[in-house]
């Protein structure tokens, strides 16, 4: 029988020509967690959710490597590395094995392959045509009929609303045929800090890219305010864990380890 080793992992350790220039290639591929040493770097690495890779630099000829990773946000590291420019050699596509993959080639020829497992006998919804994106604030009325709808209203004090709308960096609301249908929200420091919050969709509208385009607007203001290397973050249940993955939030096996409370109400005594 094995035995097994607590903490065990295996990371590749990739011959380049330049540490720094390769640190700049995958960060802007959505890596993080970045290491260095020396002056200039000899070696390096970073991270990608569990993924980690380093860097060995290298005075002689490369020879190119292959690379298969497995990420439950394919879709956002393709449309990163498409926004950076890097060199795609397959779009993604679903492989004979059940994964859906994208394949780039970084500056020293290296191949990564970035995987996703599909889930058995689930099938892609059509998203919703027509839907239009806006940054603007809710009313609390607005506030009150998505957080009723999602099952929320419960939780929340009202006479609150008005004054948390007010703090609010940004919100971003979806528009169909005229009508609030959802809506996604950022609190924070409006620099280094950013939480996401208020994630909201009119039951009827769920599961048709809705949430997604909201979260995306909100990467988008982010990458336009949010000051260089921001800690972004946000609560969910364990089961939404995997969706919120695909837009490259990571946890709690890696990245930061977040811990919560909720503050029981003062008694009238």
């Amino acid at each position: 029988m094995a035995q097994k080793f607590a903490g065990l992992s295996a990371q590749p350790v990739l011959p380049v020509k330049s540490v720094e220039s390769s640190v700049a290639f995958y960060t802007g591929i959505g890596f993080g967690g970045v290491w260095l040493y020396g002056d200039p770097a000899s070696v390096g690495g970073l991270a990608l959710d569990a993924a980690q890779i380093q860097f060995e630099r290298s005075e002689v000829a490369i020879t190119p490597q292959k690379i298969w990773i497995r990420s439950d946000g394919v879709d956002h590291i393709h449309e990163l590395a498409a926004d950076f420019g890097a060199k795609i050699l397959r779009e993604p596509s679903v492989a004979a094995h059940g994964f859906l993959e994208f394949s780039i080639e970084d500056p020293d020829g290296h191949i990564l392959t970035f995987a996703q497992a599909l889930r058995r006998g689930s099938q892609a919804k059509e998203e919703l045509e027509g839907v239009k994106i806006e940054y603007r604030k809710l009313t609390p009325e607005e506030h009150q009929t998505l957080s009723d709808a999602v099952g929320w209203g419960q939780f929340i004090h009202r006479p609150n609303v008005p004054d948390q709308i007010s703090r609010l960096e940004v919100t971003a609301v979806a528009i169909y045929n005229d009508s609030l249908i959802g809506a996604a929200s950022l609190a924070g420091d409006g620099r280094f800090i950013h939480i996401v919050g208020d994630v909201m969709v009119l039951p009827q509208f769920q599961s048709q890219g809705i949430g997604k385009k909201l979260i995306r607007a909100l990467d988008h203001w982010l990458a336009e305010n949010a000051a260089p290397n921001a800690f972004v973050c946000l609560f969910t249940g364990a089961h939404q864990a995997d969706y919120y993955r695909q837009f490259g939030f990571v946890g709690p096996e890696s990245g930061f380890v977040g811990m919560s409370k909720v503050m029981t109400a003062k008694s009238t005594d």
